[in-house]
């Protein structure tokens, strides 16, 4: 987490703190969400630095802010980026049955074998083996329901050849 600074470096202006695999700008963006009062409708940061906060909140455990970053992201997010961030351990495991049901059912899914997936591929190979059994039982259904329908209709066929045991039907009929 803490790595050991260059000697006579560590505490100066240009390293106050040297952090491991955390860039100056989000730690900046850390340090504004921290320090400064502002409302959900501001955006101290873009999407990237929000996630990037978010992961920073969860290595440094910041529980009020990561509650805050968790609660802005997901309306920004795309559903592959929901999925990805609850599999990577930010602790947003709630996303990921939805962003996982989202996919499974999504008309629009962009082709996963170009390799520019955040998502591994056995997450793919997931999502269209769900899609596959989902496609199965409705063809299931659909064949229950067509007998059903056939039995259901070959005895109103055999009910109607029966005459009608009605007052109404004119005599002679």
């Amino acid at each position: 987490m803490f790595a050991a600074t260059a000697a006579g470096r560590d505490g100066t202006e240009e390293e106050p703190l040297r952090l491991e695999q955390v860039s100056a700008t989000t730690f900046a963006d850390l340090m504004t969400m921290i320090y400064t009062v502002w409302t959900a409708e501001e955006s101290p940061t873009s999407v990237d630095g929000y996630i990037n906060i978010l992961r920073l909140a969860h290595k440094f455990q910041f529980a009020n802010i990561h509650r805050v970053v968790k609660k802005l992201l997901p309306s920004r997010l795309s559903i592959e980026q929901r999925l990805h961030l609850a599999i990577t351990s930010c602790d947003v495991d709630e996303w990921g049955e939805t962003a996982f049901s989202d996919l499974v059912f999504a008309a629009d899914i962009e082709d996963a074998a170009d390799g520019s997936s955040l998502l591994p591929e056995s997450f793919w190979l997931r999502i269209f083996r769900t899609r596959m059994q989902i496609v199965r039982f409705r063809q299931a259904a659909r064949m229950h329901l067509c007998r059903q329908h056939e039995t259901g209709a070959a005895r109103l066929w055999q009910n109607s050849k029966q005459p009608e045991k009605s007052s109404l039907r004119p005599k002679g009929c």
